[in-house]
């Protein structure tokens, strides 16, 4: 499909996933992940009847696969930080009454967690541990 500027002035045209194009007074051809957002940006088409499929996001192939359960993720931050317990760099790791920080969890999750999930997962491990 080829798309112009309807005014001669150049058009930027770009995508949420990272694509862009600058669409000029003359014809030219745009990838189908852009015509969507020509159409939006104002640009003419060469086409009376124009469908568009809306651009998926995907993840790489070797994109690292984390798990999707949040205490999943936060039993392996916490199994992290008590990996380097005894490191100087990481005393900030655990609170004065040696439970895990949220802040660090949270970072090291990279997501939001609460400070009652933190602890659920924590004593849930302690009590694996005595067992």
């Amino acid at each position: 499909m080829q798309f112009r500027s309807p005014h001669g002035n150049p058009i930027p045209v770009s995508s949420t996933l990272g694509h862009s194009a600058i669409v000029t007074g003359e014809w030219q051809t745009l990838p189908e992940i852009l015509h969507r957002d020509a159409m939006a940006a104002g640009c003419e088409c060469d086409q009376t009847r124009v469908t568009t499929v809306a651009p998926k996001a995907e993840s790489a192939k070797d994109a690292p696969k984390r798990p999707a359960n949040e205490t999943e993720v936060i039993r392996e931050a916490i199994e992290l930080m008590l990996a380097r317990r005894d490191d100087p760099d990481f005393r900030s790791d655990f609170t004065a009454d040696q439970t895990p920080n949220a802040k660090v969890v949270a970072k090291l999750c990279g997501m939001n967690v609460s400070k009652e999930a933190v602890m659920n997962v924590f004593v849930a491990m302690q009590n694996e541990a005595s067992e």
